[in-house]
């Protein structure tokens, strides 16, 4: 790793222990700034803001996640990850813009047949004929349904905000496009 892998590298680790022991609201940066001792310059020449540190964050697990994956499945793509990736990046948009939550907790899961993302936070909630779905929901139903999966979305007045999505582990399409003789 080179030395600027290695600054950014620290910036993440450190905003990820910080987020997890204060939470995403009440960490600043220059909460990250002291963990690390180093400077405003050192933390805005790799990211725009603590939001963007926050998406990294969401963007190496969801990596880390579905390498360990592609290892069991040859039907893994990068589209598929692409889709994860971006509804995860949508779900922590959505939190940070609208739901006046203090923690947002997004679990990545294999169930059965499908990959399942459970998302909920505690903001603010709401009533569900009240939500307008927006591009962000709307977007987000469009992707996962091109490669079969779906979106659930319930909420609450003062009970949070909850997304669950899920894609099938493999389509029809892409069991019938394998290679012959090759074992699933």
């Amino acid at each position: 790793m080179r030395k600027g892998e290695v600054r950014r590298q620290s910036i993440i680790e450190a905003s990820e222990r910080l987020f997890s022991a204060k939470g995403y609201l009440e960490t600043t940066v220059d909460d990250i700034l002291a963990e690390l001792q180093c400077s405003k310059g050192s933390f805005y020449h790799y990211f725009d803001s603590k939001l963007s540190v926050l998406t990294a964050i969401c963007e190496e697990k969801v990596r880390l996640w579905f390498d360990a994956y592609k290892k069991t499945r040859v039907t893994s793509t990068r589209e598929r990850l692409n889709v994860l990736l971006r509804c995860t990046q949508e779900i922590i948009t959505n939190t940070v813009r609208h739901a006046g939550a203090r923690n947002l907790w997004i679990k990545v899961v294999r169930e059965s047949e499908r990959i399942v993302i459970d998302a909920h936070d505690d903001g603010i909630g709401g009533q569900m004929e009240r939500i307008l779905p927006g591009n962000g929901l709307r977007g987000m139903r469009e992707r996962l349904a091109q490669h079969g999966g779906d979106l659930d979305v319930s909420t609450r007045h003062g009970e949070g905000f909850r997304l669950r999505l899920w894609l099938p582990v493999a389509t029809n399409m892409m069991l019938a496009s394998a290679p012959q003789g090759v074992n699933r």
